[in-house]
């Protein structure tokens, strides 16, 4: 006579967002063998293969919305089969983010000490920015507080263009902000600033923002 067998279902992560890797388990008796079928309101996300009572799933592919996750349990010679009431899955949208630069001495002399500053909201996210002088990395700097931080003596007079590129997390979308655009010349110093509209564009099966914000700075330096 087969064992009616209980059967114990999680998710690692929910909610969770797009993009974002979600771990479901499920737990029988430990002698238990077969298979188990995940689903996602019906339809076959996997089929995984019960070892020491266990099977789990693993997937970034949930897109945005509620997914009722079930999971049918195959039975074995000892165990009769189960299949579990749905659990539901809430996926949501990363959060749109933002980023500004700024430059600590704007104008600057050649090999002064210059620190640039890229700021990200919300304040939450984590992750890196990277600085780049045209394509050269300066460096890398991690996100805190909402903002990323680099100082550098190494600017050489002439033409130099900025970037800072912010990595984004498990919760944020990833930004490029395209900075400072620097003519260093002998001679007295000024600036200007002028800066474009943001530009939002979101794909139709995973919501993503590709923001770019543009500044140049003409400057002559001492």
């Amino acid at each position: 006579m087969k064992l009616n067998t209980g059967l114990g279902y999680t998710s690692s992560l929910n909610p969770s967002y797009v993009g974002q890797s979600v771990t479901l388990t499920v737990t029988i008796a430990s002698a238990a063998t077969g298979t188990v079928q995940f689903l996602d309101s019906g339809t076959l996300l996997a089929t995984v293969t019960v070892a020491s009572g266990v099977a789990a799933f693993s997937t970034s592919s949930f897109a945005q919305g509620t997914h009722a996750i079930s999971v049918v349990y195959s039975g074995d010679a000892n165990y009769l089969g189960f299949q579990s009431a749905p659990l539901s899955q809430v996926v949501n949208a990363k959060a749109s983010s933002a980023t500004a630069v700024s430059s600590s001495v704007n104008p600057s002399i050649v090999g002064q000490s210059v620190k640039f500053t890229a700021l990200v909201t919300p304040t939450s996210a984590t992750g890196t920015v990277q600085f780049l002088d045209g394509t050269t990395l300066l460096g890398t700097a991690s996100v805190s507080s909402g903002s990323a931080s680099l100082t550098t003596t190494t600017l050489a007079q002439g033409a130099h263009s900025i970037t800072a590129a912010y990595s984004g997390d498990a919760a944020d979308t990833r930004v490029h902000l395209f900075g400072l655009d620097s003519d260093c010349k002998r001679g007295s110093a000024y600036g200007s600033i002028e800066s474009n509209r943001d530009r939002l564009r979101l794909g139709p099966d995973q919501p993503r923002l590709d923001r770019q914000h543009h500044q140049r700075c003409h400057l002559r330096c001492l």
